[in-house]
């Protein structure tokens, strides 16, 4: 896990350049949309954006009018995430914390919500229990993530991430690793996570439902919807999906 956080940490000024880049062009509109759908209109909901990172959702849910609490388990994500709140004059809570030990009381939450965070867990159904306990009656867990690392336990994903990194290459395409000790960090402790070799999202619909989620459904709509024609390409090896789950 230190070698998990420190990572984050290296990373957290490319992220937030990232989010930066989504602010400013039509991907945030891609995403206000889609939030505003999966919540149903629902107004003042208290939020909690669980893996935070730049803050890119704590913004959005924020100027939707919602109450944001942001969490994550790096400090550098965090300040990030304070930098890029305070440019958009919003007002968002900001906690250091795990994932899977969330310090909240039973309940505190309408909302849910993560991205690109639970390809990383190492306990999901133990994680599912205690976000299960945070969220309020009626309330809404959405996951946003891929299988980013299934091309390290899988072949044939494999030669798709390697037909990918080459597109990569000749899109000149810059949001990536250019590190080689660092690229072989992230590919060390990457490698190791239970998640690599799950088919998800059909895979996480159990889990959920035993920790006691109900209505959980998952839609593969959101890669079209908010990937752009050269990340769809440069990500094809792990196209993004979204679970919905309500208490």
């Amino acid at each position: 896990m230190d070698k998990i956080v420190s990572y984050w940490n290296w990373r957290a000024t490319s992220y937030s350049n990232g989010v930066k880049r989504e602010l400013s062009n039509v991907s945030k509109v891609l995403w206000y949309d889609i939030l505003y759908e999966a919540i149903e209109g629902r107004n003042g909901l208290r939020s909690l954006d669980i893996g935070t990172g730049p803050g890119f959702f704590a913004i959005l849910l924020a100027e939707m009018g919602h109450q944001v609490t942001a969490l994550d388990s790096s400090q550098a994500m965090l300040d990030m995430a304070a930098k890029n709140v305070e440019v958009a004059g919003k007002k968002v809570t900001f906690i250091l914390s795990d994932m899977a030990e969330l310090p909240f009381e039973d309940e505190s939450f309408d909302l849910l919500v993560c991205r690109n965070v639970t390809w990383m867990l190492k306990q999901a159904q133990e994680t599912y229990n205690e976000w299960y306990r945070v969220l309020a009656r009626e309330g809404i867990l959405l996951i946003f993530d891929a299988n980013w690392c299934a091309w390290m336990v899988h072949p044939l994903k494999k030669i798709q991430y390697q037909l990918c990194s080459l597109a990569r290459l000749l899109l000149n395409d810059e949001r990536w690793i250019k590190d080689k000790a660092k690229l072989r960090e992230y590919q060390e402790w990457a490698r190791c996570l239970p998640m690599n070799d799950k088919p998800r999202p059909y895979w996480d619909v159990p889990l959920l439902q035993k920790a006691g989620f109900r209505q959980v459904t998952c839609d593969w709509s959101v890669n079209s919807r908010t990937r752009n024609w050269k990340e769809r390409i440069v990500y094809a090896y792990a196209p993004m999906f979204m679970i919905k789950a309500r208490k």
